[in-house]
């Protein structure tokens, strides 16, 4: 009886482990301009920090449709392949998204909509709060 409860224990440690370096849970180090030519300690998850204007901001909030089929979005709180995989699920939930691409060593996401039914900032803000923050929606042509 014993050795079941610790195998389990021995299991879920490492898990829980790897899980709680991720950037969304707070574990993360974060790349900048000040430390962008040290390279990591091995295993330390790095997230790209994105500086953002105001008007960055605000248009977070806009409920107008996206007017362009192709969007880069600027994510902080990226680590993992796990944040990814949550980045990619979360979009790939919203009506209008054709496809996302996410690049986890430069925090951004590149995503191309349908013609019809665009989402708008908002929404993707909407869909992006929790571990990683959206912080700026860019419109490709």
């Amino acid at each position: 009886m014993h050795s079941t409860r610790i195998t389990k224990l021995l299991v879920l440690l490492p898990l829980s482990a790897l899980l709680a370096g991720c950037a969304g849970s707070g574990g993360a180090t974060t790349s900048s301009a000040a430390n962008a030519d040290q390279p990591a300690a091995p295993g330390a998850a790095v997230t790209a920090a994105h500086t953002v204007s105001a008007a960055d901001t605000v248009r977070l909030s806009d409920t107008a449709p996206l007017q362009s089929d192709r969007v880069r979005l600027y994510v902080n709180g990226m680590g993992c392949p796990l944040c990814v995989t949550n980045v990619d699920k979360q979009l790939g939930r919203i009506s209008g998204v054709r496809s996302a691409t996410v690049n986890l060593g430069t925090g951004t996401v590149d995503v191309e909509l349908y013609s019809k039914n665009r989402p708008s900032p908002a929404q993707l803000n909407k869909a992006l709060s929790g571990d990683v923050t959206l912080v700026k929606v860019e419109e490709l042509k």
